[in-house]
């Protein structure tokens, strides 16, 4: 599982947004059990988060980590701007 956490500059939004991706790249696969296409793309979800704490919820609040990896599913964790949420 490889998790990444960057800040990418948003046009639209005109700030650095908090990102965090999790990849479920060196899964252990059973016996019988077929692999993954390495050239096949991830299934993805992506999550926002805003109001109260960060992008980083999603790991630690949630089991979200476990169900990317069984799943071969990629999520990208993303906080918006509070102020957009309220709107």
């Amino acid at each position: 599982m490889a998790l990444l956490k960057v800040s990418f500059v948003s046009e639209t939004l005109h700030r650095a947004v908090p990102l965090v991706v999790i990849l479920p790249t060196d899964k252990i696969y059973k016996a019988n059990q077929p692999k993954r296409s390495a050239d096949k793309p991830y299934k993805t979800l992506y999550l926002l988060h805003g109001v109260l704490g960060n992008e980083e919820d999603w790991l630690t609040g949630t089991r979200i980590q476990r169900w990317a990896e069984a799943n071969d599913l990629a999520g990208f964790c993303c906080k918006v701007s509070d102020k957009l949420i309220l709107r």
